[in-house]
């Protein structure tokens, strides 16, 4: 639901004018109008101010958790444990390497190369996706926040944005002409296309990005992998994100219905490889 549904909600619920709340949030009621109209967007802390009216007043009874609470940074780590884990074996191949210093070079570097080997192979068969550390976006009151860190290969970009060396642009809204919520139900990684498969490993999952195009001809593409996830952030405040882009008046295309799915408490992959005539047991 976007600010200003909550707003005449709000009214309604407790019986108030727009005058009323423009004396209640301290602003004049010509402000409240152009609110609810959205001829105007209230600025960052304006809109704070009135979510933390909202939550004072009805003390829990309207979900203002619906509202997005900025900024946001989908995808991004919330811990370095991946990493920590990830690690271990591959630093203890190095340190036999370094330690014994009465083997000979073949023999350390048999244990150097091992170490790199394990690094390899790690990032094919972990769970986590490390690349994250580096591809999520910010969403800003202004603005997104699009990865933009270089490197020859995913590991160097990854090791970056490990060590805070991520680099980024800012986009802001009036420079982007629309978004594609892009769901692929071709079967990704596979010839002839799965309608399902098991999801626990990221390499196994849909490609799941937002395509956006800036009015000046660039594309990016913004990973959404983090909403197989239920229990994160990313799914809880999916559909608010896209409000809130709506907001500031860029068109959001779905064709995969999941945007739907998720306000329905609908199963978004198996409904998006219905639009396509796909049915998923």
């Amino acid at each position: 639901m976007l600010l200003h549904e909550y707003m005449k909600k709000f009214r309604k619920k407790y019986n108030m004018t727009q005058s009323d709340l423009g004396n209640e949030l301290g602003v004049p009621l010509e402000q409240i109008i152009l609110w609810e109209s959205r001829r105007e967007f209230p600025d960052a802390g304006q809109k704070q101010k009135i979510l933390n009216y909202f939550d004072a007043k009805n003390k829990g009874i309207v979900d203002t958790d619906s509202i997005l609470k900025l900024p946001f940074l989908f995808g991004k780590p919330r811990s370095f444990k991946p990493v920590i884990f990830s690690a271990l074996i591959p630093t203890l191949l190095f340190s036999f390497a370094f330690i014994n210093t009465s083997w000979e070079p073949q023999e350390r570097g048999l244990f150097v190369l091992l170490g790199i080997s394990s690094m390899f192979l790690i990032s094919i068969v972990s769970p986590f996706d490390f690349k994250t550390y580096y591809s999520y976006f910010g969403v800003y009151e202004d603005y997104i926040d699009v990865d933009d860190t270089r490197g020859f290969i995913a590991l160097i970009k990854t090791i970056k944005g490990i060590f805070g060396r991520r680099k980024s642009i800012h986009i802001p809204y009036e420079n982007i002409k629309s978004m594609e919520i892009m769901f692929d139900t071709h079967g990704h990684g596979s010839i002839q296309g799965l309608d399902h498969r098991r999801r626990q490993m990221y390499r196994n999952r849909e490609f799941f990005v937002i395509n956006m195009v800036t009015y000046d001809g660039k594309t990016y593409q913004l990973n959404l992998d983090r909403t197989f996830y239920k229990d994160d952030p990313e799914r809880h405040d999916f559909n608010a994100m896209f409000d809130f882009f709506e907001e500031k008046g860029i068109p959001v295309s779905d064709p995969k219905m999941i945007r739907y799915s998720f306000v329905n408490y609908e199963d978004f992959v198996i409904n998006a490889y219905k639009t396509v005539g796909k049915n998923v047991q």
